[in-house]
């Protein structure tokens, strides 16, 4: 939006029954941009009339009241404010020109009040990234500034001894398009033992992707199951001694033997257990034996 204001009135002065030939005495202000310094575009008639001036269509304001001669002007009343906006621009750099012409030496035009609002296509900005141990798991907390077109981020790690092989273990939908600050969070619930190494992958909607900075987390490798008491699953930790392929073989307090399901992954084995029910089982994983209270 421009805010023009006029002091002084000399229109009067030099129209007369031909005021509307007069139109090389009058006052006007051209607004113009262009995108990365290409050619300027004019914003032509901003108050959207022009009457009988063919000269409006080169000009973006005008100074005129449209009453004592209709549509030729020789009043200053209507220089206020007037609202001037393009939408579907696109580019990296744009630059705003604001021309003011005066006819009379007696006059002064002010421009005053220039704002300028618009929604820039700026990256997803990163504020913070954060990776720390937290009960024998990895809570990561990441903050962003702004935001546009963010799909999701990968939350992806690796062992500080691997080279290149990065293993994605989340994906945390982003929010798109924002002005706001926004806070996100990811557990680790089964990080690797030893040093890791931690970063986000941030994906636009158009596959276009940035990786965050690189956070190490140490973790002291356990060598008992957890948790215990359980109710769901139990975590069985893959020592030196511990020889493939894995053989577990469940009990209850009876003795009698039970199914149990089991998954290998990565350094550790992961026992189903949701079909115990509560009480104290044994388990044995290659000849060795532990003790489980399950929980529900």
């Amino acid at each position: 939006s421009v805010e023009i204001s006029e002091l002084g009135d000399h229109e009067a002065l030099y129209f007369g029954l031909d005021a509307c030939a007069d139109q090389d005495k009058e006052d006007y202000v051209n607004v113009l941009y262009r995108l990365d310094a290409g050619p300027w575009n004019l914003v032509a008639n901003a108050l959207n009339w022009c009457g009988l001036y063919a000269a409006c269509g080169s000009h973006t304001l005008y100074g005129d009241d449209g009453i004592n001669s209709g549509d030729c002007r020789d009043h200053d009343d209507d220089w206020g404010v007037a609202l001037i906006s393009n939408s579907n621009l696109s580019g990296n750099q744009l630059e705003i020109r604001i021309e003011a012409i005066n006819s009379a030496t007696d006059e002064i035009i002010r421009i005053d009040n220039l704002i300028i609002q618009g929604m820039l296509s700026l990256p997803v900005e990163l504020s913070s990234f954060q990776a720390k141990q937290v009960d024998n798991r990895v809570l990561l907390t990441w903050k962003t500034i702004s935001e546009t077109d963010n799909d999701y981020f990968e939350v992806q790690r690796k062992m500080v001894s691997e080279s290149h092989h990065w293993e994605t273990i989340a994906i945390v939908d982003g929010q798109g398009t924002s002005h706001h600050s926004q806070h996100y969070h990811y557990t680790d619930l089964l990080p690797l033992p030893g040093s890791s190494l931690y970063r986000l992958k941030q994906v636009d909607f158009d596959g276009k992707f940035e990786f965050s900075d690189l956070k190490t987390v140490v973790i002291k490798p356990r060598i008992n199951p957890f948790p215990n008491p359980a109710s769901d699953f139990v975590v069985v930790p893959i020592t030196n001694t511990t020889r493939l392929p894995q053989i577990i073989t469940a009990y209850d307090i009876s003795g009698a033997k039970i199914c149990v399901e089991y998954e290998n992954k990565n350094n550790y084995i992961i026992l189903d257990i949701r079909i115990l029910k509560s009480g104290y089982y044994t388990y044995t994983l290659n000849n060795k034996n532990y003790r489980l209270w399950v929980i529900k």
